[in-house]
């Protein structure tokens, strides 16, 4: 019995789950059907949207409804009349095509969303179709209406040109050359290139090619020809001045320096002033009445005369300048070498007071040649200064002569001079290398001597080392001074042992800057667990101690000494141990 009951149950629970599994089935086939059938609207959505967005961008192209344009060239055209008449019939068969894509699209929209696939399927092709008739013809229309145009447009465009270009060169010669010339001719060329582009518009407004052609090819020669009068007229007035200026300076040099030129120079330069005078005034007359051949031959002919005499004149100051500039080269080197020379003989003298019965006549001498010499030699030099400035009391070829003479004489001394100072470093470099380094170490030692900041931990020691090294450098300047050949070799082998004393002592120095800084930081660290214990308390006191005796090495070492008992005391008083 009780088997009985269990297969009955086990059957029952099996026809269960097989409607529970029917069930899903057929919802996710429907949720499957509804989705596709959604997923496929929104896809014809989709296209219907885009139909929408490209009619729109017919109904902004569509700008020919007035065609104003048109309309005003065909007033005085038969042609354009009927080329218009053409344009308004097409454009109304384009208008009224436009309204029936719209009418098509409305009806696309609600088939569409009465979920009528087939149907809206169709009106989608059918929109398209009409869609694309639209679009040729709104081509046609563009294309029309350009050719239609074109033409008037371009002349326009043409005349404008004409305009701008006629403005420029009026403007031009009002800023450049109206103040100077204001012929008949040039005012004769504005009015006629003025009525000219007039007549031009308004056979471009009646769209009277022929005569349209005819004006602009006589525009274009009569534009050209003032162009080049106006050209022509400001080249040869700029010429003009530059002559001008030629001859005002050509005068100038004849009132302030006709006097610094030799007699056949003076003779030919008043001759070439005469008659480049009389050949300006020519080229004025024949400029005023735009004359440009005579213009054009005047200004060849005083340029070939004037050149001349101004390149006499400005080979005369040439030649000024390159005596002005030898003689400020001269000042400045005398000035060098003097100064030069005076510092040497400052330092001979002290090497000769420093280092008793240590005197050299031949050097000596040598220095005193050259002073005497140099004295000479700029006492000369003098001179032509003052004679270069009374420019009419001296023959000019003479002066450069005697310049030169000069110059030689002192580039002669000064390699005297070097040639003597070489001998001084060569024969005296060692002795004065000896006092520098002498000099030197007194002044380092007296800092460390006298400077707290450069006492170290060894205090004692220091000063012991300082004193020694001091009476050391005491005893070299006593050798040397009294007997620098005898002791010059034991004085330097003193020296190199006082400057190894000098770089212990500096190292010391920068050793205790380094401990001193250590000891300091712990120290301070040390502070914070002062009063945790009595050996940390009392090690604190005796390292600052050693601190202030400038004992860091101590100071540091005992500290070291109780670490253990302070980070003990951390741990029992629960303090973080840094």
């Amino acid at each position: 019995m009780k088997g009985f009951l269990k297969v009955n149950l086990s059957e029952k629970l099996s026809s269960t789950e097989i409607g529970l599994i029917s069930l899903i089935i057929i919802l996710s086939i429907t949720f499957l059907f509804f989705a596709l059938i959604f997923s496929y609207q929104y896809f014809l959505y989709k296209k219907i949207k885009q139909l929408k967005k490209e009619y729109n961008k017919l109904i902004n192209a569509n700008t020919y409804g007035s065609l104003q344009y048109l309309q005003s060239l065909s007033a005085n055209n038969d042609q354009f009349k009927q080329i218009l008449s053409k344009i308004i019939s097409l454009n109304k068969f384009y208008n009224e095509q436009l309204k029936q894509l719209k009418i098509n699209i409305i009806t696309t929209s609600f088939v569409h969303s009465e979920f009528k696939f087939n149907q809206t399927r169709k009106f989608i092709t059918l929109v398209q179709k009409d869609l694309q008739k639209c679009h040729k013809l709104n081509e046609v229309m563009k294309e029309l209406y350009s050719h239609s145009t074109s033409y008037t447009q371009e002349a326009a465009q043409l005349i404008a040109e004409f305009r701008i270009t006629y403005d420029q060169i009026k403007n031009f010669y009002a800023k450049n050359l109206m103040n100077n010339y204001q012929q008949e001719k040039i005012f004769s060329f504005i009015n006629k290139l003025s009525n000219q582009i007039t007549f031009a518009n308004e056979f471009q407004l009646k769209i009277d090619h022929d005569k349209l052609t005819k004006m602009v090819n006589e525009i274009n020669e009569t534009n050209q020809q003032f162009y080049k009068l106006i050209t022509s007229t400001y080249i040869y007035n700029e010429a003009f001045l530059y002559l001008k200026r030629k001859q005002q300076k050509l005068a100038e040099n004849i009132k302030n320096n006709l006097s610094l030129l030799r007699k056949g120079e003076i003779n030919e330069v008043l001759k070439i002033q005469t008659n480049v005078d009389h050949q300006i005034q020519l080229l004025q007359t024949s400029l005023n009445e735009l004359q440009f051949n005579k213009v054009n031959e005047f200004i060849l002919l005083i340029s070939e005369k004037i050149e001349p005499a101004v390149n006499i004149f400005n080979q005369n100051d040439e030649i000024n300048l390159i005596i002005q500039n030898s003689l400020d080269y001269l000042r400045q080197s005398y000035d060098v070498l003097f100064e030069n020379i005076k510092n040497v003989l400052q330092i001979f003298n002290e090497i000769k007071n420093y280092f008793h019965n240590y005197n050299d006549c031949e050097i000596e001498n040598m220095l005193d040649d050259v002073y005497r010499s140099l004295r000479k030699n700029r006492m000369h030099y003098e001179q032509l200064t003052i004679q270069s400035k009374e420019e009419n009391c001296f023959e000019r070829i003479n002066f450069i002569i005697e310049l030169k003479d000069n110059l030689n004489q002192f580039k002669s001394w000064q390699k005297s001079f070097n040639n003597c100072l070489n001998e001084i470093i060569n024969k005296h470099a060692k002795a004065i290398n000896l006092i520098n380094d002498v000099y030197e170490l007194q002044l380092t030692l007296s800092q460390f001597y006298e400077l707290n900041d450069y006492q170290i931990s060894n205090s004692t020691l220091t000063l012991e080392v300082i004193n020694k090294d001091l009476k050391h450098l005491n005893k070299i300047i006593t050798l040397i001074t009294n007997n620098y050949a005898l002791n010059h070799t034991i004085a330097n082998n003193m020296v190199e042992h006082i400057k190894d004393d000098v770089k212990s002592l500096y190292n010391a120095h920068l050793m205790d800057k380094t401990l001193q800084m250590y000891a300091k930081n712990l120290i301070f660290f040390a502070n914070k667990y002062r009063y945790e214990d009595e050996t940390i308390s009392n090690a604190i006191d005796e390292s600052e101690e050693f601190y202030n005796q400038n004992n860091f090495a101590k100071a540091i070492d005992t500290l070291l000494d109780v670490l253990e008992y302070i980070k003990l005391s951390a741990q029992q008083n629960k303090i973080k141990f840094n």
